[in-house]
């Protein structure tokens, strides 16, 4: 399907096409192969709103592939993605790429803070959104226990002029019983200590 015009509400469409549908469960859009593309200036879903959305996907036999996703500004920040998974619940993978640039944080970790689950590092990136703006990062994404080992998250860039780096990995795609390996190394370097500080949730006072 081809999708262009000034707005979509994928919440509106869902409840239409159940209510037109014998079949009303929640996933009944998802249920069918589907290849697609949305240029739209406003998107719609879950309770957030997108501007300037450009999309390119498929989705077919429980596997989807992005060929690309870019989001002019999505609470104050712009996003491109690209990326495929495909599988069973048993072997499920795939990679993914996003990069983002948020010259004001603050709108768009209150925005994350809201719609994710609630996490403590959530929580304190959402707090010290002041010393997150001008945010520019390229996060990789592999994941699948035959392909990849398990999980791996590789994150890259600047934000506030603190230059970062950081590595996650975890030996089970699906960590059911809470008993997976997993390990983080994180690199930060800026040469204002005061903003490091601030980053990290202190309240630190101006360095003379």
């Amino acid at each position: 399907f081809d999708v262009s015009g000034d707005a979509f509400d994928y919440d509106a469409v869902k409840a239409l096409s159940s209510l037109a549908s014998v079949d009303n469960s929640a996933d009944s859009l998802l249920n069918q192969q589907i290849a697609g593309k949305i240029k739209v200036g406003s998107f719609s879903a879950l309770g957030v709103t997108a501007q300037d959305v450009d999309d390119l996907f498929t989705y077919m036999d429980g596997g989807v592939s992005v060929r690309k996703l870019d989001i002019g500004n999505l609470a104050g920040a712009s996003i491109k993605a690209v990326g495929d998974a495909s599988g069973s619940l048993a072997d499920y993978s795939g990679k993914a790429q996003i990069i983002l640039n948020a010259p004001h944080a603050n709108a768009f970790l209150a925005m994350l803070q809201q719609h994710l689950p609630t996490h403590p590092l959530l929580n304190r990136l959402a707090a010290s959104a002041q010393w997150y703006d001008n945010t520019n990062l390229v996060l990789d994404a592999r994941f699948g226990d035959a392909q990849f080992g398990g999980v791996q998250l590789d994150l890259r860039g600047k934000t506030n002029g603190t230059t970062v780096t950081a590595e996650f990995r975890q030996n089970s795609l699906f960590d059911v019983f809470g008993d997976s390996q997993k390990s983080l190394s994180l690199h930060a370097e800026n040469a204002s200590s005061t903003t490091v500080f601030g980053q990290l949730g202190f309240d630190p006072l101006p360095v003379p």
